[in-house]
């Protein structure tokens, strides 16, 4: 039945176009074409007007949300920095009240600090600076300039920082006095910032590489491989 409507349908249609043109052209209103072509026309003019202005209107708001998230990852950026730098001056106090201890021979207290800057070292300070990284990374995506400048004035200069608690807490006569094991640090703590550095340094920053892979030895987690320019992972 519907297709049968359907057809009647058509059939009326193309009777009716059909009639509309011998109507014309037995009356010789053929000017009446011109007025359909003009009102097609301006019926397209509009519809594309309206679709320019409606992609007008997102490609702003995509704008204004874009500089707003842009806005926002700074922000966090800034946060994480600040509280970076919280974690590393507590990690400073702690380690200069535990020598402190050490020096008054106050064995007890000293032990409690070192386990306190142990602590701090592996669930604060390490986190707070991997935060950091990532929110640094989302501010600055694609900009390899800036990530190099990171990996320079931040990253490197955080994995030495490890290594100076690491030399502090782990000195020869503080493990005899306290009769402790040394700290050591691991490569699943530290390999968000291991993994950035990489991906970050250009095949041709052959001394980046180096000296980045020589920190990571004194950290004790990796292996140097061929004077340094290589590198395995300590199992």
């Amino acid at each position: 039945m519907s297709l049968i409507l359907l057809n009647s349908s058509s059939s009326i249609k193309e009777n009716g176009i059909g009639e509309l043109i011998s109507f014309i052209e037995k009356n010789d209103l053929k000017w009446i074409y011109i007025l359909i072509l003009l009102i097609y026309g301006l019926s397209i003019t509009i519809s594309w007007l309206l679709g320019a202005k409606k992609n007008r209107v997102e490609i702003e708001k995509l704008k204004l949300e874009n500089s707003s998230l842009k806005i926002d990852i700074t922000e966090k950026c800034k946060i994480t920095r600040k509280l970076y730098y919280e974690k590393s001056e507590n990690i400073q106090m702690l380690l200069r009240l535990m020598i402190a201890y050490m020096q008054e021979t106050d064995i007890e207290r000293s032990k409690e600090t070192r386990e306190d800057l142990k602590q701090t070292l592996t669930i604060e300070f390490i986190p707070s600076f991997i935060d950091y990284l990532e929110m640094y990374e989302l501010s600055f995506e694609g900009n390899s300039y800036k990530r190099k400048d990171f990996i320079e004035n931040e990253a490197i200069k955080f994995l030495n920082t490890m290594k100076n608690f690491g030399e502090a807490i782990n000195h020869p006569n503080i493990l005899t006095i306290m009769n402790k094991p040394s700290f050591k640090f691991t490569w699943a703590s530290l390999s968000p910032v291991i993994t950035f550095v990489d991906k970050n340094t250009k095949f041709y920053k052959i001394s980046t590489k180096k000296n980045f892979n020589v920190t990571l030895a004194e950290l004790d987690i990796v292996d140097l491989k061929f004077f340094g320019y290589c590198r395995g992972v300590k199992r």
